[in-house]
């Protein structure tokens, strides 16, 4: 690419920094990387020649992760932008278009290495079709697999063949990739962990927790793929029942941390049972994940009006100040980091998927400190 294979990063974290540094030296070793981890820098950076490509941290504490994206674009138009996302913290629609998203994960940090390897050895003609020597469709498809899931997930209904095409790409091939980083952490820590240094250590450490989170995230994006299609037809069920199982499919940490579910007087809907006894599941993981100081309780009710049940699922928890109340049910939505809030950031999300595939609706009424009444609908008319 003719003297402009350097690759910018602007991430605050400096392990993440040191780490990524690190990976591209060893895939790309002839390669400049520049780290950029305030605003004086990255203001030095923009006149000093041009970039291959820049990895920008979504989450940066001295500037907006879409106005440095901005900027990078009007002072470097043919620089290939990517961004490093903890959650929901996607771009623009009009950046969407020409950032690529990755994981804040060992898994996106591999990825965005080989994009790079990839980068600097290409024809321009190359990179104009969209696929750079040594890079297959399959390759190529793998990074988009996520996101073109869930865009088929939330667009218009699909026929259960793509929606079955799109779940065996999701586990075989990126599940498949995942799975392989994973043994060969776990390898080199059997095998090697008395030749390493600290650093050693922890990059491993890294690896290996986030290929276990990006495993934890393919198949969180499959649940919710299931959500989106009718798994089988609905039927006759009791709802009391529901909760019931739901409940014990969640026994271990229900009774590791003392929560108690109370419910009673619960219908019989006709519904897919399968993706209640989910909602439920979800909700109550949230309410005994998000607990405060007392044990949690959560009492689950039911009322009937002319049109409709709804039901309110009332946990004792932290609550959800208002800013976030609409927020939780957006993909990858966490209420704080991943070590604060560990999870896929899916759960909710796919419960809303749920409720309005049963042609309901759902929210969350809560206060900080006072706990969350989750509540959702489901219409007579589809009884």
């Amino acid at each position: 690419m003719g003297g402009k294979e350097r690759v910018l990063l602007v991430e605050d974290n400096a392990d993440d920094c040191r780490l990524i540094s690190l990976v591209l030296r060893e895939q790309v070793p002839h390669c400049p990387v520049d780290a950029i981890r305030n605003a004086v820098s990255f203001a030095d950076s923009l006149g000093r020649g041009e970039f291959s490509a820049a990895l920008v941290s979504a989450e940066l504490a001295w500037a907006e992760a879409g106005q440095v994206i901005a900027s990078l674009r009007r002072h470097h138009p043919e620089c290939r932008l990517f961004m490093m996302v903890n959650g929901p913290l996607w771009p623009p629609a009009e950046q969407l278009a020409t950032t690529e998203i990755l994981p804040r994960t060992s898994g996106g940090i591999l990825m965005f290495a080989e994009r790079i390897r990839i980068l600097v050895n290409s024809r321009p003609e190359d990179l104009a079709k969209g696929t750079a020597p040594g890079e297959t469709a399959s390759e190529t498809a793998v990074g988009d697999l996520t996101v073109r899931a869930l865009r088929a997930a939330e667009g218009p209904e699909r026929s259960a063949e793509e929606m079955e095409e799109l779940a065996y790409a999701l586990s075989h091939d990126l599940l498949g990739t995942v799975h392989l980083v994973g043994q060969y952490a776990r390898l080199l820590h059997d095998g090697y962990q008395h030749q390493l240094d600290a650093d050693a250590k922890r990059y491993l450490d890294h690896l290996t927790s986030g290929s276990r989170r990006l495993t934890d995230m393919v198949e969180a994006v499959l649940g919710y793929l299931r959500a989106s299609q009718s798994d089988s037809d609905p039927v006759s069920v009791d709802m009391g029942a529901v909760v019931h199982d739901a409940a014990q499919h969640l026994h271990a940490v229900i009774e590791d941390v003392g929560a108690r579910i109370h419910w009673i007087s619960l219908p019989t809907l006709t519904v897919n049972r399968q993706q209640l006894v989910q909602l439920f599941q979800n909700l109550l993981a949230n309410a005994v994940k998000f607990r405060g100081e007392e044990p949690p309780r959560v009492y689950i009710s039911a009322v009937e009006d002319a049109k409709e049940w709804k039901f309110a699922i009332k946990d004792n928890g932290i609550g959800i100040n208002t800013d976030n109340q609409k927020r939780v049910f957006s993909l990858f939505h966490r209420l704080g980091t991943p070590d604060q809030s560990p999870g896929s950031g899916i759960g909710l999300a796919m419960c809303k998927r749920i409720v309005e595939r049963h042609g309901g609706r759902i929210w969350v009424e809560s206060r900080p400190g006072e706990g969350s009444t989750f509540i959702f609908t489901i219409p007579k008319s589809r009884q």
